[in-house]
């Protein structure tokens, strides 16, 4: 069942959001939050399948894990900036610091500190956790292989989001939207094109933003 997670307003004047829809409504769900739940909480966190989920609350110094176990507290620094995703079942949150991974134990971090100096907008985590992340202020990508961070030149400019992994990997960002092959980068569509977010489904790439939403396959 579909459900919805967040707040309405400012995160200083914040009305908890917090619905499942059901029974052909969206319907008020607090009651499986329990001490998290208020009026005005600033939720945020990871849904769906991830394994646990994360629901955490902008002030409060711990998150919630949802996992097949049950519900439990895990001591938590992620801030609203943080951008929470679920990779292969699992919840991740990318942050100044770094990459972590949302488990039993609470956060933990996926490699060495992050080599990113400014805000980091994008990230994508595949088989091996290895991970890749965008840098819009530096127009950088930074890859992990399971050993080191690599970083290099992004594609295009302002690369806000990333996903694939390496060889079949998009990055969309304000310059448009590129597909990363074995051959290199081949851009896909304008460049005037205004993009935020790039996800994988059945093998496609949904970009989306300010231009709306642009569908591509792996040979553009």
């Amino acid at each position: 069942r579909p459900r919805l997670m967040g707040f309405s307003g400012s995160a200083e004047s914040a009305r908890m959001v917090y619905l499942r829809y059901k029974d052909g409504a969206w319907q008020d769900q607090r009651g499986e939050l329990g001490g998290v739940a208020a009026d005005t909480a600033a939720l945020f966190g990871v849904l769906g399948e991830a394994d646990p989920e994360v629901v955490c609350k902008v002030g409060m110094t711990t998150c919630l894990l949802k996992s097949r176990k049950g519900w439990k507290d895990a001591k938590s620094s992620l801030t609203p900036a943080a951008v929470i995703r679920a990779f292969e079942g699992k919840g991740y949150a990318l942050t100044s610091d770094g990459v972590y991974r949302a488990d039993d134990a609470g956060f933990t971090r996926v490699g060495p500190a992050a080599p990113w100096k400014t805000p980091a907008t994008g990230f994508w985590v595949g088989s091996g956790e290895k991970v890749a992340v965008v840098e819009p202020q530096t127009n950088s990508l930074h890859v992990f292989n399971g050993d080191v961070w690599q970083s290099e030149r992004a594609p295009i400019d302002g690369p806000r989001d990333i996903a694939g992994p390496a060889g079949d990997r998009w990055v969309a960002g304000k310059a448009g939207l590129t597909y990363i092959g074995a051959e290199g980068p081949t851009r896909v569509g304008d460049e005037a094109l205004d993009l935020s977010r790039v996800i994988l489904v059945a093998g496609a790439a949904y970009a989306g933003g300010r231009s709306g939403v642009l569908v591509a396959s792996p040979t553009p």
